[in-house]
């Protein structure tokens, strides 16, 4: 222990005397643990962290899967209903479904999300209330709120409990407020009300979690549960046919697309890392070059190697200690300043959960040590392999060829590393540029949206739902600025859509499973002037397409590519069941919008005007002359003056939902490019250092060879020959790793191969034109040397 103390003093006497060099490397090596620790910080909460349920490995989903492969994975409470019964592998399965309800009284009139839910939905979750309790069976009346909502709403005040709140028009009592930690299934909902599901009602629109028995597995579940949907098909061919199911870990819902995002950059820290080590152990290695003088003396004086070994190694581990205190400091800034940039829940899930905890700091204690010991190792065998009779004789240059074939070997790993990194974000920024390309159908600019749902008990008949929409869809166009008003029941690009089949009357009506599969979407308003969508032909909807008029339909681009390749749809005719079978005229087609977001294709659709099918809820969209925000308030007004205890939700510009959309890749891009060019810089660095050393060890040969007359470009050259050639090892070696790496990332990217021969190309001949400026400045300084001084020198 006594020794061990020695060294430690010994080597914080040693770094303390060189003070650049100790912030350099510990600077060097701060970025990246910090960036490792950060990394994983967010990795910890997203991936490894266990959900805050009870025995939560034994929580799935149960999910519906269309015939056409996109369906949302809800299902009908038919269905739930008989795999709740005829299931065994299951001790409870819960169903619910989200809902944006009215929360009015006691303030302003709020817009919240509520999930509906069967009355065991949190027992099947095995979670309890932080205040009060869940519901009970068959409780009538009773809400339970989340704590983001009882702190917003009601100040945290503990006698929230028992008080009433008016919900859509129906007063509720709140029997309980959940943990702030509580996580749901998907979106994160402001309250949960229980609900009492209708077997008979038909459409696809449950969540179903389910807690499986001891000693059941996941895929026992989901053959059980495949067989139970094939008894279903054969009992309701009409519904059910060519539907398929499958069974997944809650985690594995939870997490979503975030893991090979994370994964991705996970890999990237730790490349980053090693160059990071790399770098400082070129430094180390320098540095030990310039104290063979000293180390040898000590071998001449009794020292073992052994123990000469120990001493750069413990200088290592304490320079890493060091960096590692700074790197937790850097990381707890990084995660809770990236946390606070992105938009939650759209870019990653469970953001709210991230925060450095015993198993992050375990992890930056332990990245410490490696890396201690990673970029110690190489000087310490080095440092302790002193010729003793070549480097105590002054003035007597030792071989450093050993020394210098490490750093070489160094930079070159630097270089490929550095490679691998450039070349993903590369792909990723090549990426990204491609799905902002990509034409959405819509006009964006200059577009507000907002949201508004209007109560069954407010508004109890369907002529005072038209007689709302009439009269806000006149009030908005009337607003100064405005251009077009429209409204339509769900935003577009949010992925939320209802789901049916249609007949073409002209054809036989098809079997069961060869329905034609399209979307329905309710318009008010002016709404494809007002979302920018083009009229192709026919016309849209006007007013007069009343409710007493015969029903007419406007479809997409893409419902008449696919169903109607045989002629002009305007004139044809349609049917499908809506509370009964309905039966239109196709006036119109327009153009087709990507509902699912930019990356996945438009998918079919009719339009109905509001007039023949009102619907509760329903989500404003208004082009304006001038800024959109400007008109927000005079907008939100507009509704009050309608109806003052009406909410209005979700105001913002279409702009930023399109920016929403790709919020995942942009974020993933721009800590990638980060990290790349941090790595960059290491590697450039790395280089200069070595190119350097060999300008500093080749100081007489120059001199020599200026003092016989040597041209300024002849000792320019053969140096930065010596870099290039390292540099093109290093660009050979890394694009191989990047084809290898950049494989991994296919799922993260849009219309653009891996292997991208312009990206590599691009970031190859980046980098190299980034090391020839690293080789050349001590290039440049070796051509401005004096022979006469540094013969003296030698």
């Amino acid at each position: 222990m006594d020794a061990v103390l020695k060294d430690l003093r010994f080597a914080a006497r040693s770094l303390r005397k060189q003070p650049g060099f100790t912030l350099l490397a510990t600077l060097t090596l701060a970025i990246g643990i910090g960036a490792s620790t950060a990394m994983f910080t967010i990795v910890n909460a997203v991936l490894l962290r266990p959900l805050e349920y009870r025995d939560p490995e034994r929580l799935v989903v149960v999910r519906e899967i269309s015939p056409t492969g996109r369906g949302f994975g809800a299902t009908s409470p038919a269905n739930y209903t008989d795999w709740r019964e005829q299931s065994r592998s299951f001790s409870a399965l819960a169903a619910a479904y989200d809902r944006p309800i009215n929360l009015t009284g006691g303030g302003e009139p709020e817009e919240i999300l509520a999930r509906l839910t069967t009355e065991n939905y949190f027992d099947t979750l095995g979670a309890r209330a932080y205040l009060g309790r869940t519901y009970s069976p068959r409780e009538e009346g009773a809400i339970v709120i989340s704590h983001r909502l009882w702190q917003r709403r009601f100040a945290g005040d503990p006698g929230a409990i028992g008080r009433t709140v008016t919900i859509n028009d129906r007063v509720r009592t709140i029997v309980g407020v959940m943990p702030a930690d509580f996580r749901s299934v998907g979106a994160r909902p402001d309250a949960w009300i229980p609900v009492q599901l209708d077997p008979e009602w038909p459409g696809r629109y449950l969540t179903v979690t389910g807690r499986l028995r001891p000693g059941a597995s996941v895929e026992q579940a989901d053959e059980e549960v495949a067989a139970i949907e094939r008894r279903l098909a054969a009992e309701s061919p009409q519904f059910n046919t060519n539907w398929t199911v499958d069974v997944v870990p809650l985690r594995e819902q939870v997490v979503g697309t975030a893991r090979p995002a994370l994964l991705v950059l996970l890999g990237a820290v730790g490349l980053l890392l090693l160059i990071a080590c790399a770098n400082v152990a070129n430094l180390l290695l320098g540095r030990a070059a310039a104290r063979r003088t000293e180390i040898a003396v000590r071998l001449s004086l009794g020292a073992t190697r052994a123990r000469i070994g120990r001493q750069v190694l413990t200088e290592s581990l304490l320079l890493a200690a060091v960096a590692g205190v700074v790197g937790v400091l850097i990381a707890v800034w990084g995660t809770d300043a990236l946390v606070t940039l992105l938009p939650a829940d759209i870019a990653l899930p469970r953001l709210d959960e991230v925060r450095v905890d015993g198993r992050v700091l375990g992890f930056a204690l332990l990245v410490c040590m490696l890396t201690g010991i990673l970029f110690g190792t190489a000087p310490a065998i080095v440092g302790s392999a002193v010729n003793l009779a070549q480097d105590t004789r002054e003035g007597m240059r030792g071989t450093t060829a050993g020394r210098t074939r490490v750093r070489s070997a160094l930079v070159v790993a630097e270089v490929a590393l550095a490679l691998v990194l450039l070349a993903g974000a590369g792909l990723l920024g090549r990426s990204l540029q491609q799905l902002l390309r990509v034409d959405t159908g819509l006009r964006t600019d200059r577009v507000l949206t907002m949201r508004v749902t209007m109560t069954a008990a407010r508004y109890e008949k369907e002529a005072e739902l038209r007689a709302f929409m009439n009269r806000l869809m006149s009030r908005m166009q009337s607003l100064p600025g405005v251009r077009a008003a429209g409204a339509e029941m769900y935003l577009p690009l949010t992925g939320l859509k209802i789901g049916h089949s249609f007949t073409r009357d002209d054809r036989p009506r098809p079997g069961p499973g060869g329905e034609l599969a399209t979307d329905i979407r309710v318009v008010a308003g002016d709404p494809f002037r007002a979302f920018g969508i083009p009229v192709l032909r026919g016309r849209p909807f006007n007013a007069r397409d009343h409710e007493r008029a015969p029903n007419v339909f406007v479809v997409n681009e893409e419902l008449v590519r696919r169903y109607f390749s045989d002629g002009d749809p305007i004139g044809k005719r349609i049917s499908f069941d809506w509370d009964g079978p309905v039966t239109g005229e196709i006036v119109g087609v327009v153009g087709s919008v990507r509902e699912m977001g930019p990356k996945e294709p438009p998918s079919p659709a009719i339009y109905r005007p509001y007039a023949q099918m009102p619907m509760t809820q329903m989500t404003m969209a208004l082009a304006t002359q001038r800024d959109p925000l400007t008109v927000a308030r005079a907008a939100t007004a507009a509704v009050r003056e309608i109806d003052p205890d009406q909410p209005v939700a979700d105001v913002q510009t279409l702009e930023r939902l399109v920016d929403n959309t790709v919020a995942q890749p942009r974020i993933i891009l721009y800590v990638l490019a980060g990290f790349a060019a941090v790595a960059l810089l290491l590697a450039a660095l790395g280089l200069y250092g070595i190119v350097s050393y060999s300008v500093t060890q080749r100081q007489r040969e120059i001199g020599v060879r200026v003092a016989l007359g040597a041209q300024r470009r002849d000792v320019l050259r053969p140096i930065l020959r010596e870099g290039m050639a390292l540099t093109a090892v290093g660009l050979v070696l890394g694009v191989a790793g990047a084809l290898a790496a950049t494989r991994l990332m296919q799922s993260l990217l849009f219309g653009v191969d891996p292997a991208d021969p312009l990206t590599f190309a691009g970031v190859s001949i980046f980098l190299a034109a980034i090391a020839l400026a690293a080789s050349y400045i001590p290039a440049r300084r070796a051509t401005r040397l004096d022979p006469v001084a540094a013969l003296r020198a030698d």
